[in-house]
């Protein structure tokens, strides 16, 4: 059989680092959604921004762990490593021009909506 094999270890690294990208894309997605509330609340507190920052990272660091736990038996390479960062840094670099302005305008007319609930107004 000519090429790589299904299972072949060549290819399962392939699989890992397309799927630690892909993970890296997913961190940043949600760093950008973040960062849109981040910019939504601009009087927030020192203290509880650097909570906050520590929060997310925090649960990125676990889901990472579980995932790589659960899809790849908690082997974790250099290239996995590579994955992450150039999925985070490719969504950031491509994407997030596109998709933090989405999430500000959506998180801005959500405001709006709920301002406009009926409810008690003191």
């Amino acid at each position: 059989m000519n090429g790589l094999a299904v299972s072949s270890p060549a290819f399962q690294q392939v699989v890992a680092f397309l799927e630690a990208a892909v993970l890296g894309l997913l961190f940043a997605f949600f760093y950008d959604f973040y960062r849109a509330v981040r910019l939504r609340l601009r009087r927030f507190p020192p203290l509880l921004s650097a909570a906050a920052d520590c929060i997310f990272w925090l649960a990125a660091a676990v889901a990472a762990v579980l995932f790589f736990a659960y899809r790849r038996w908690g082997e974790i390479y250099m290239y996995i490593y590579i994955g992450l960062a150039g999925g985070f840094i490719c969504y950031l670099r491509y994407l997030s021009r596109y998709i933090l302005p989405l999430w500000q305008r959506s998180l801005a007319f959500l405001a709006r909506f709920l301002a406009r609930l009926p409810g008690k107004r003191e």
